[in-house]
């Protein structure tokens, strides 16, 4: 387990996050450039300012058009608050299921492992860094990124990395990335806290957006036996997607659904890998 970084440690743990991500960084409300300031960001267009504390860049401004309206906007606030804390954090990763870790994880370092290594490799949301052992065998330098700052907290002070990693509180939805500024996303366990078809399509246009080769998605497949077998007992309560539904939103952002394999007959999680096409870049209108 890591120690509490002295102040000197902190200093240099939050300038070299900040030299490695500066050429990649955006301001998420007008994807206009940051300048540098001591223990923050700042916008050249809108002037807003970016905390930067413990190393974790913090994007999550309490602006009305930061959250998608409708009940995923509840309950990404319910989350991020409840898990602010360290202690808070600490519990909710103490009961992750350790079995479900490394069959999620071997899937997801397979699938990284076939496109090959990468130089950024975002990970959102990572929660307390459960994947993260997996995810950095395979890239350079790891942007983790999550909502909860006790998340962003536990797994920095937690978990010995063999890489540099930037941390990143950000919503999914409004990433502060460049586009095709990174190799590539991997986002697991989020599309299924998705209500509605709108707030699915955001998720993934945003992650081939800030994406230049691929993303690796984990979605609740509609027609999983386990999934199936609920829908005939009851109205299912989880949102599910289908394969196709996947294929056709990455096809109208110029990517191809290459394969969503999962972890076994029972599950009902699969892991969907996006290759986008070549020259291909997603079109955002200004707001």
């Amino acid at each position: 387990m890591k120690e509490i970084l002295s102040a000197a440690e902190n200093f240099l743990y939050e300038n070299k996050g900040l030299e490695l991500s500066c050429p990649i960084l955006v301001c998420p409300f007008c994807q206009k450039e940051l300048i540098a300031c001591y223990n923050s960001l700042s916008c050249k267009r809108c002037e807003l300012c970016y905390p930067i504390q413990h190393g974790i860049m913090d994007f999550l401004l309490e602006k009305e058009c930061y959250w998608v309206s409708g009940a995923f906007s509840h309950e990404s606030k319910n989350y991020e608050q409840r898990y602010q804390s360290l202690e808070k954090a600490k519990n909710y990763n103490l009961q992750k299921k350790k079995e479900a870790t490394l069959s999620e994880g071997k899937i997801i370092e397979k699938l990284l492992e076939a496109q090959g290594k990468t130089k950024f490799l975002l990970d959102v949301p990572c929660g307390g860094g459960r994947l993260s052992y997996f995810l950095e065998k395979n890239t350079q330098y790891l942007i983790e990124a999550d909502i909860a700052y006790g998340q962003l907290l536990y797994g920095q002070k937690n978990f010995q990395s063999a890489i540099p990693k930037i941390y990143l509180r950000t919503s999914a939805l409004r990433l502060p990335l460049k586009d095709n500024s990174i190799d590539a996303a991997v986002c697991i366990r989020l599309s299924h806290h998705l209500h509605s078809e709108q707030e699915r399509i955001l998720l993934i246009r945003e992650l081939l957006r800030v994406s230049s080769r691929f993303v690796i998605l984990s979605f609740n497949d509609s027609y999983a036996f386990k999934n199936i077998y609920r829908g005939w007992k009851k109205r299912l309560e989880k949102n599910t997607m289908s394969m196709d539904e996947i294929a056709r939103i990455a096809n109208d952002f110029h990517a191809d659904l290459l394969c969503a394999p999962n972890t076994g007959f029972m599950r009902t999680h699969r892991y969907a890998l996006l290759i986008k096409r070549e020259n291909s870049n997603i079109i955002l209108k200004e707001e």
